[in-house]
């Protein structure tokens, strides 16, 4: 599908801006490549698809000088373009709690989400995931067959927020919970670790991006029930790896729970017999 078939008035980019930027010294959103800065760059790709987009950022964030680079593309490009702060009330981690906090902003049918520090994605990368955003899919892509660029995906807004509730509703805290409870995954695979999904985290990064080549596609799978394991990268492993670890994370989870519960129920003679008893199971 063409990017000028795309319907892109039905289509809400969320530019997730919420990192403290601490190895970075700055914030990333102000820093410069090609004499643009990263949100300038970012928001340029994005306006070309979306009809509304909003930049999802936290306490931390420059808002003031942030600002000033929103007002000035607004001005000039787009009219529909919100700034979000996260909801210090969310439990969640990093992105996923800017991604929990706009959620309801959202009105459109189909949502695209782009980091602020991949750079070099393309306009081509960008509709690749959107022509095939479908219902019950989230669309990403597999990095070398071991990473996922996990903050960079498209898919429908009703089923982000039915995922999202679950998330919430299992007390998980992850961006990769998204992809661990969507009904399917959808990836394009790149045979390829130094390509356009470089995420910059250094300054000292900013003077390699020229060394990294855009890799295209070699295929796309989907996959059912997504086998990750609980270290919360992304790193993909295999189905049976993936089960044992579920499991092992699921008895732990499960022992959790029964501990806290019994730590706010039962007096403290009464815990302690109750961990002893626990400890020969």
């Amino acid at each position: 599908m063409k990017q000028d078939k795309l319907n892109t008035l039905n289509i809400t980019g969320l530019l997730v801006l919420g990192g403290k930027s601490e190895r970075f010294t700055q914030e990333k959103a102000l820093a410069i490549y090609n004499q643009k800065t990263f949100l300038e760059i970012a928001l340029e790709k994005m306006m070309k698809f979306c009809s509304h987009i909003i930049l999802s950022v936290n306490n931390s964030n420059n808002s003031k000088d942030l600002l000033k680079v929103v007002s000035s593309i607004k001005s000039n490009s787009i009219n529909s373009l919100e700034v979000i702060e996260d909801d210090v009330t969310i439990d969640a981690n990093g992105p996923l709690k800017g991604i929990l906090t706009c959620i309801h902003h959202i009105k459109t049918d189909t949502i695209l989400v782009l980091p602020i520090d991949m750079p070099l994605i393309s306009e081509i990368d960008i509709s690749r995931l959107l022509e095939i955003t479908t219902d019950n899919v989230i669309c990403s892509y597999n990095i070398n067959n071991k990473y996922l660029t996990n903050i960079f995906f498209s898919c429908k807004t009703y089923d982000l927020k039915i995922t999202l509730s679950k998330i919430q509703l299992s007390k998980r805290n992850n961006i990769i919970d998204i992809y661990r409870l969507f009904p399917k995954v959808l990836l394009y695979k790149i045979n390829a670790l130094n390509c356009q999904f470089i995420n910059v985290n250094h300054k000292k990064e900013l003077i390699n991006l020229k060394n990294y080549k855009y890799s295209n596609p070699v295929d796309k799978e989907i996959i059912m029930n997504i086998p990750l394991i609980d270290n919360d990268f992304g790193v993909l492993r295999n189905a049976n790896q993936f089960a044992n670890e579920t499991t092992k994370w699921s008895i732990k989870h499960v022992r959790h729970q029964i501990y806290l519960h019994a730590k706010q129920s039962l007096s403290n003679n009464e815990f302690n017999e109750f961990i002893s008893l626990i400890k020969k199971i």
